[in-house]
């Protein structure tokens, strides 16, 4: 999907790096219960530490983006001089999700988890992305065509984390001993679901911590050291309305870039813009670098 995007830096005689996350596009295809949000922050972290990579201009959609706001905090000051991030967010809590939000991951959960088997992904497709091209939903699902169903893509089995529950019942509740019984009962494997959203709770916590007191140490920092950001949605995605406000409130308008100090907008692009707005969005990573 970023092949138009990343064409104009190469011919630019920009060096860049696409990670094939495991369980996603050409990489091996384990069952999709073993592909974590937390194997992905450890891929992430690897890769920079492997390459030792320096003043990189991070790119990130969607869930990447979280991914990425989450490793931040634990890479090195030097790893990383720009994040774009497109369509992107840290896991809502519930005060900060709209109730069409919340409705819509309701319904996805329902059709990914509850009737899993039963409704087609190009079918949860459509419902993420409306305008979505019928090329562009074969092209999403072409490298699970011949694969078993335990090993389709893994964006439903991130949809069993994606729905905010709250912080009370995520870190109070399940430390009660009368909790710890039913687990013992029922068997851990029946609340594998809850732990893995009750740990991506605890990151995105850690994440929004780092950016809370990046604010309040903004005065150590001068503005050529600071990580500059952008922040892209399409204006056509149904999921993410509010997102881009939340998202920069929690990074502080002071690490935007000063051309998009509030996010931007893509008009007429939905959650890829990478494939609606290809130009636009290479345009303006080239103005981020």
């Amino acid at each position: 999907m970023w092949r138009r995007v990343m064409t104009k830096f190469l011919e630019e005689g920009h060096e860049i790096y696409a990670l094939d996350w495991l369980g996603h596009g050409r990489s091996d295809k384990p069952r999709r219960d073993s592909i974590t949000f937390e194997l992905h922050m450890r891929t992430l972290s690897a890769f920079f530490n492997q390459l030792q990579l320096k003043n990189v201009i991070m790119v990130a959609h969607s869930w990447g983006g979280c991914v990425a706001l989450c490793c931040i905090p634990h890479l090195p000051s030097s790893s990383c001089s720009g994040l774009f991030l497109i369509n992107s967010f840290l896991p809502h809590r519930p005060d900060e999700m709209s109730r069409d939000c919340g409705l819509l991951y309701c319904l996805w959960f329902l059709m990914s988890k509850v009737l899993d088997g039963f409704i087609s992904e190009t079918t949860i497709m459509r419902l993420i992305s409306p305008q979505i091209l019928e090329g562009d939903i074969e092209a999403y699902s072409a490298p699970y065509q011949h694969l078993p169903a335990y090993a389709k893509p893994t964006t439903e089995h991130f949809a069993h984390i994606g729905t905010a529950l709250p912080q009370f019942f995520l870190k109070y509740i399940r430390e009660t001993p009368l909790w710890k019984v039913c687990e013992a009962i029922c068997g851990p494997r029946n609340f594998s679901d809850l732990n893995t959203l009750a740990l991506l709770s605890e990151r995105a916590d850690t994440a929004r911590y780092y950016w809370q007191e990046k604010q309040r140490e903004d005065v150590k920092e001068t503005i050529q050291e600071r990580l500059k950001i952008v922040v892209v949605f399409g204006d056509r995605d149904p999921l993410p309305k509010g997102y881009k406000e939340t998202l920069v409130h929690l990074i502080g308008k002071e690490y935007m870039a000063d051309w998009a100090s509030d996010g931007i907008w893509l008009n007429n692009a939905g959650h890829f813009p990478m494939e609606d707005k290809p130009e636009d969005v290479a345009n303006l990573i080239a103005r981020l670098t």
